[in-house]
């Protein structure tokens, strides 16, 4: 069969890297906790953690959560510093802005 072709080929192809996508998303997923907290950190703090980013409920419920307080304007906050992400935005549009006309 020839390249280019929609045959088993090109539909394995797309289906590896499907796949590896979703590994990649289930990886990042699956270590949040790691990378936001540290390796060190306590299952109370990594429980903690959960709840405050509603990580504890099913994915479908995250998603619903998020576009509704995206919708209302609320991003959320840093992981790191704990601020919300709306502050840190205002702090940096102008820099943004002058990025955004230079380009």
């Amino acid at each position: 069969m020839r390249r280019g072709d929609c045959g088993v080929t090109l539909c394995s192809n797309w289906r590896t890297r499907q796949a590896g996508v979703c590994r990649y998303f289930l990886i990042v997923f699956a270590i949040t906790e790691t990378i936001a907290l540290g390796p060190r950190a306590t299952p109370e703090t990594i429980a903690r953690f959960a709840a405050k980013m509603h990580l504890d409920v099913p994915i479908w419920q995250q998603f619903l959560i998020y576009s509704g307080n995206a919708l209302t304007g609320d991003l959320g906050g840093d992981v790191f510093s704990d601020r919300p992400v709306t502050m840190i935005f205002s702090e940096r549009i102008g820099f943004i802005l002058a990025l955004v006309c230079a380009g």
